[in-house]
């Protein structure tokens, strides 16, 4: 992929890279024996029993274990990693470019259910503008957590709340969640 970005620095004269689904997928079901989760691939156990110098299969770590926080970080660090690498290209091939992501609207539980941590990438200077995806009939719901990531980012990166509009509520909902927002 960082190849395919680094073609497009080079040969095209783009505005910028916007990263979408830089998490792993959702859900988490740990009330399963079929582990209804992600990151649970050889190369990744691996990676984590050396990191951690356990012989502990991730597969029977489960929420609340002693284990389980740093089974997630592992995970979460995968992501960040990767948005890192994308920085570095970005600065080191066209410095320019903006870097926008679109992001999950819980700041409270994402870093432990698909392991996103956008609010370091912001603080570390990685991404210019970040959309959160507010996808909710609820006005309640869309300016509550608008007026979270506000309070999060500050004035460290741009921010744009992003409505469900392909979800086909009725348009009222959509004017309301606006003129609140506004």
């Amino acid at each position: 992929v960082l190849d395919l970005y680094k073609e497009m620095i080079t040969k095209y004269d783009i505005d910028g890279l916007h990263l979408d689904y830089m998490r792993y997928p959702e859900p988490n079901n740990y009330s399963t024996s079929s582990r209804d989760d992600f990151g649970y691939n050889d190369d990744i156990i691996a990676g984590f029993k050396a990191e951690y110098n356990t012989n502990v299969d991730p597969h029977n770590i489960y929420p609340g274990d002693k284990l389980w926080n740093d089974w997630c970080l592992y995970r979460e660090r995968i992501i960040n990693t990767f948005v890192t690498e994308v920085y570095d290209l970005v600065s080191e091939t066209e410095p320019d470019l903006w870097i926008s992501c679109a992001v999950f609207t819980d700041l409270s539980s994402v870093r432990q259910t698909i392991f996103q941590n956008c609010i370091e990438w912001i603080n570390k200077g990685q991404i210019d503008e970040v959309f959160t995806m507010a996808y909710s009939s609820s006005v309640d719901y869309v300016v509550e957590n608008t007026q979270d990531f506000i309070s999060q980012i500050d004035d460290k990166c741009f921010y744009s709340v992003g409505l469900g509009a392909f979800q086909e509520y009725d348009e009222y909902i959509y004017v309301t969640q606006v003129e609140a927002l506004r």
